[in-house]
């Protein structure tokens, strides 16, 4: 009965082999669909969306779910004290973006921390971008030369309506502080002073814009 050889592997297959084993714990970036939204906290628990996959004893590959990861810090755009945030619930898809190190110690104080845990890229270091659509459910009636602003599907908004309202509020004040009354005892004028409409002044500095669909 003969026997069945088995070839020693090559240098380069151990070197294959090697960083096949050491990717399996890197992890970059994902899409994930949102399970669980806590806006109070900023965070989210998200279920990747690709599987992963490893090899069984016989080196046939098997396809494996990645598990729900739990929160996850929601990025929306913002800086120097300026923000823009929206509405998350669950099903949206966002991209899941896996930090080269442990955030959990900067999480908590912020600044420049020494990590502590030297892990890299592991799924419990996810943060989240929400809007990433697949090509079947893409957003609809986006612009190709213009930025919008509005609920997916209803009638879009141009971006800059912002500033065309915050011109004609400008106006409608100017418009109130210049205006003349006739006196009609005495045929004189009287002119409307900043100080004497200080209500109206107010309602129209403060103005802000909400866009919806």
């Amino acid at each position: 009965m003969s026997e069945t050889i088995v070839p020693h592997p090559t240098l380069a297959d151990v070197v294959r082999k090697h960083i096949r084993v050491n990717l399996t714990d890197l992890h970059v970036a994902i899409p994930a669909r949102v399970e669980r939204v806590d806006l109070a906290k900023g965070l989210i628990d998200a279920k990747p969306l690709v599987k992963d996959s490893h090899d069984d004893a016989e080196g046939n590959r098997m396809p494996v779910s990645v598990p729900v990861i739990c929160n996850v810090p929601v990025i929306f755009p913002g800086v120097g004290g300026m923000r823009i945030t929206f509405p998350i619930s669950k099903g949206d898809t966002v991209m899941l973006l896996f930090s080269e190190r442990s955030l959990d110690t900067w999480l908590v104080r912020g600044g420049e921390v020494d990590p502590v845990d030297d892990r890299r890229h592991q799924l419990s270091d996810a943060v989240a971008i929400p809007g990433l659509r697949d090509f079947a459910h893409p957003w609809k009636g986006t612009s190709p030369s213009a930025v919008t602003i509005g609920q997916d599907g209803a009638t879009q908004h141009g971006a800059g309506m912002g500033d065309r309202l915050r011109t004609e509020l400008d106006a409608v004040w100017n418009a109130i502080t210049n205006h003349i009354h006739l006196a009609a005892c005495t045929g004189g004028t009287t002119t409307v002073s900043p100080t004497t409409t200080p209500a109206v002044k107010q309602v129209v500095e403060s103005a802000t814009v909400k866009i919806t669909g």
